[in-house]
């Protein structure tokens, strides 16, 4: 219809603009109009087309953006149900698929980063007695070996043989977190594992040789954790706020070259082993009531801003810097 309007709309203006007496200027006026309408014809059939072809293409590629979506559920899904699992083997593989989809999928980091927290601020009680990093697994599937002459018999593991395939999976979990957190390999050169700008929710965690050395995170929540064996924070770079507070270390804790560029919490901290904040570097810090069982290290620390110790316990000697900040800050206060 609006091609037709246009044809009669060009043959009035036509004649109303050309002397049509002759027959042969009428008859080229009306083929004009005609490849006017025509013209305008084959446009719209374009333009409609392109329209179609765009239109599928959007279709198509919200498509295949769902099938995605959805894929990367279904893989999320298993994989944290595997996580559930009471069979060691199996939680394994939900890690290290979770491993696997967070580390093709960017968006999907955080999420995979907070449930590896979550699973590890479930209840867990250390196995009793010691034990290397090479039984647990392997010590179960010896008893369910057949022996000679005997039928198969899988038997379930004990309650030692489960606490100690626990500590292997979460030992796991932990070195996920860490190995993806680390912005450089050991060699020095870039990690392409890394997850930029993660944040981690460790509250009330039983971490147990907790290595989180020259790691990078943005804010990191530790408070009221406990520590086992020793706990590794050389070099990590806080980039938000850090919370240690009421955290209990068992072990030694080494903070050593450590750099906090937001507020860092230690109030109430217990460090039962030595403490090692050698060179680290605080924007603003509180120890209050923190409790220093045995030697304290903050040689060459740095405090950019405030730093608290009200209440703090040093079973040894306070520390030297620690006095002097105090005695600078002390000497500030009586200046204002």
């Amino acid at each position: 219809m609006p091609i037709a309007a246009l044809t009669a709309l060009t043959l009035v203006l036509l004649y109303a603009t050309v002397d049509t007496s002759q027959p042969l200027v009428r008859i080229e006026v009306i083929k004009t109009a005609l490849a006017v309408g025509a013209g305008a014809g084959a446009v719209g059939a374009l333009l409609l087309a392109g329209r179609r072809q765009w239109t599928s293409e959007l279709a198509d590629r919200h498509a295949v953006h769902d099938a995605a979506e959805r894929r990367i559920t279904e893989l999320y899904v298993k994989a944290a149900d595997q996580l559930g699992s009471d069979k060691a083997p199996v939680r394994l593989a939900g890690l290290y698929a979770l491993e696997r989809l967070a580390q093709d999928n960017a968006g999907q980091r955080q999420t995979i980063v907070n449930l590896l927290c979550a699973y590890l601020r479930m209840p867990y009680g250390p196995p009793s007695g010691g034990h290397s990093h090479r039984n647990g697994l392997h010590r179960t599937l010896l008893a369910v070996r057949p022996r000679r002459h005997a039928p198969a018999v899988v038997t379930a593991p004990t309650a030692v043989e489960s606490a100690v395939q626990e500590h292997e999976v979460r030992l796991a979990a932990q070195r996920l977190l860490a190995d993806h957190a680390r912005p450089h390999a050991p060699s020095g050169q870039p990690n392409d594992g890394f997850w930029a700008d993660v944040d981690l929710d460790l509250t009330g965690a039983a971490l147990v040789a907790f290595d989180f050395a020259y790691c990078s995170v943005r804010t990191a929540t530790f408070s009221n954790a406990q520590f086992t064996g020793k706990a590794n924070f050389k070099g990590v770079q806080f980039s938000g706020i850090a919370k240690f507070d009421e955290v209990r270390f068992i072990g030694a804790a080494d903070f050593s070259n450590s750099q906090f560029a937001d507020v860092a919490w230690f109030a109430g901290a217990e460090f039962a082993a030595d403490a090692r904040f050698r060179e680290a570097r605080f924007t603003s810090v509180g120890f209050s009531g923190a409790k220093f069982v045995a030697d304290a290290v903050f040689k060459g620390i740095v405090f950019s801003g405030t730093a608290g110790f009200s209440e703090a316990q040093f079973a040894r000697s306070v520390p030297n810097e620690i006095m002097e900040y105090l005695s600078s800050d002390l000497e500030h206060g009586e200046d204002d």
